[in-house]
């Protein structure tokens, strides 16, 4: 029913001037739009905007977290972390592709650190603290060549005005907001754990079907073996 009052809303307030409707058209519509979104306590970020999220173990200043930023931005959504998840907001399909790429592209991350603390160089590091510097330095590396490979992935999809719009719609939805601090500056040491953690960003296979480009739906990820 909540959808079906949506996509009725989306409807007329679609109904414009320039989409062909007479000015009284359009001014109708707009009334009833108005009218029927405050019957159902909807704005109209409700309406055109929707949201997807998953299961965040951290919440935007992890090592991996700036993976999301960016991951947000290709998408052209906005992001927010709540009681443990990360929601995306933003146009359809963004919400959706955001959701799933982060969901696959954390695990991705995992299993490569899991990989790299079997290696000899995690291993000789005698300190819990320097084995822990080494896993940061790694997810550092990893993370940075994932973002290079989103940016080029997306190229022709971001759209800075879409994207601003998420952000309006984000913050409409979640008026409580407060921006999240990032991770500090990396001070990275390791660098065999750098060379390690940008192979294991390029072993990540990030590919758009055969749709095309511009259709995000067909995204496509093969993750490493």
């Amino acid at each position: 029913m909540a959808d079906d009052v949506k996509r009725r809303i989306a409807a007329l307030l679609g109904m414009t001037k320039a989409r062909g409707c007479s000015e009284a058209e359009a001014m109708a519509a707009a009334e009833k739009a108005a009218q029927l979104m405050q019957e159902h306590g909807l704005t109209e970020a409700d309406v055109l905007f929707g949201k997807a999220s998953a299961k965040s173990k951290t919440n935007g200043n992890g090592a991996r977290d700036p993976l999301w930023g960016t991951l947000a931005r290709n998408t052209n959504t906005a992001l927010i972390y709540e009681f443990g998840r990360a929601t995306f907001v933003g146009a359809g399909p963004g919400p959706e592709i955001a959701a799933y790429l982060f969901v696959v592209l954390g695990r991705a991350i995992d299993g490569a650190i899991a990989e790299y603390k079997g290696s000899q160089n995690y291993k000789r590091r005698r300190s819990i603290d320097s084995k822990r510097r080494a896993v940061q330095d790694f997810t550092h590396a990893m993370v940075r060549r994932l973002q290079m490979k989103l940016e080029a992935l997306f190229e022709g999809v971001r759209s800075s005005e879409a994207r601003s719009l998420a952000m309006s719609a984000r913050d409409q939805m979640f008026p409580g907001g407060t921006p999240v601090r990032g991770p500090a500056p990396a001070k990275l040491r390791n660098g065999k754990a750098l060379l390690a953690g940008l192979a294991a960003g390029e072993r990540v296979e990030l590919s758009h079907g055969v749709a095309g480009a511009k259709n995000c739906l067909s995204l496509s990820v093969n993750e490493p073996d």
